[in-house]
């Protein structure tokens, strides 16, 4: 019975196909064309643009080692152990030392005898000749000078500035003398007045204690007759004999000076026809020359560039006007001015307790400052 109802129902569903199919299937086909849209596309859409995936890490399948029991394995020797290299740590710069100055001595200072300061002992053979008025100073035939015989040895060394500091009016008395010849460093210049008593043996005494020996030269000054220097002062307008004949009793009151020393405020410097022939006869004796406080290029200087003679000028004249600590203190500090500006100054003092006791107690700070003290013959550069 089920098998007779298929067999019918399929006999009706060929039966409608053939007789009202044909129409059926043309009303659908007709619908589904109006309903069809057509996409003209020649490159395909562009798929959304999406953050890189992380590449997965599939994780390597083991190997399982064949072992092969005949084989015989020799036992494998440990690696041995290096030991790390010391750490060194980095290298520290160290200062670099000044290279020592090269001290060249001049060959006519070789076989002169000389203080264990190193300083000659005078008289030194052929540097003087004897004169109605005493021993005067000459250039010896092989170039060698007083100046040279003399002055006190220096070099400098570095960049640090330098101050020379002269006491004046030394000798005059021979307590102060001795005590400034004791108290006072070795390079401290003392200059020596002319009219001195023993005065060759104040200059010894000094010298081998280490100081360099200047004499004055009185000139007339500003102030003259009021401030007289004494009775061999070079005059404003005297016959050049006389003034040439005071020079000559000056420089013949003792052996062993450096150079000699204008005094304060020479007004007898500016009267170029008086001084003109004073200086040619101290530089052609070979003594140094130090004016007070020319100016560059001065009459002085210009003299002894041409005849090849020392030469150099006072800066500071430290207790002038007055002998006060307040003015000790603000010259000096002047003069460290002037000495770091042009790397030298040069500075005079008078012989006196207050005097003394201020320049030793400045001296002591001048380490700390880095200045050098030096003496008077170290500012000529000669």
């Amino acid at each position: 019975m089920g098998m007779a109802v298929v067999l019918l129902a399929y006999a009706g569903l060929y039966g409608w196909t053939h007789t009202a199919g044909p129409e059926v299937r043309k009303e659908i086909e007709g619908k589904l064309v109006s309903r069809t849209v057509m996409i003209d596309r020649v490159l395909p859409i562009n798929p959304p643009i999406q953050k890189p995936l992380a590449a997965a890490v599939i994780p390597p399948t083991p190997i399982t080692p064949v072992v092969d029991e005949q084989a015989v394995v020799a036992p494998v020797a440990p690696a041995p152990e290096i030991p790390a290299a010391p750490i060194k740590p980095d290298p520290v710069a160290e200062p670099v030392p000044e290279p020592a100055p090269v001290v060249v001595e001049d060959e006519t200072l070789k076989d002169i005898k000389k203080y264990e300061n190193g300083m000659s002992i005078s008289p030194v053979e052929g540097l003087f000749e004897e004169s109605t008025e005493g021993p005067l100073p000459v250039l010896r035939n092989d170039g060698l000078s007083a100046f040279k015989a003399y002055r006190k040895p220096f070099v400098q060394t570095g960049n640090k500035p330098v101050i020379s500091i002269a006491i004046s009016d030394m000798g005059l008395s021979a307590k102060v003398t001795e005590d400034a010849v004791k108290s006072l460093p070795p390079e401290i210049t003392l200059i020596m007045s002319p009219y001195a008593e023993a005065l060759e043996k104040q200059t010894n005494a000094a010298r081998a204690a280490g100081h360099e020996v200047w004499l004055t030269l009185p000139m007339e000054s500003t102030t003259y007759p009021k401030d007289d220097p004494g009775p061999h002062t070079m005059l404003i307008g005297a016959p050049e004999r006389e003034n040439q004949q005071k020079l000559d009793w000056i420089m013949s009151r003792t052996i062993g000076y450096t150079g000699l020393v204008a005094t304060y405020q020479p007004q007898f410097m500016s009267a170029q026809n008086d001084a003109r022939p004073v200086l040619g006869s101290i530089y052609k004796r070979g003594v140094g020359f130090v004016a007070s406080g020319s100016a560059p290029g001065s009459m002085p200087e210009t003299m002894a560039l041409s005849m090849n003679a020392a030469y150099s000028s006072i800066d500071v004249w430290i207790d002038k006007p007055e002998n006060t600590p307040e003015i000790i203190n603000a010259s000096l500090k002047q003069l460290e001015v002037i000495a770091r500006d042009n790397g030298f100054a040069a500075g005079i003092i008078s012989p006196s307790q207050v005097s003394f006791r201020e320049i030793m107690l400045w001296l002591a700070t001048l380490e700390g400052k880095g200045i050098v003290l030096a003496p008077l013959s170290a500012q000529t550069g000669y």
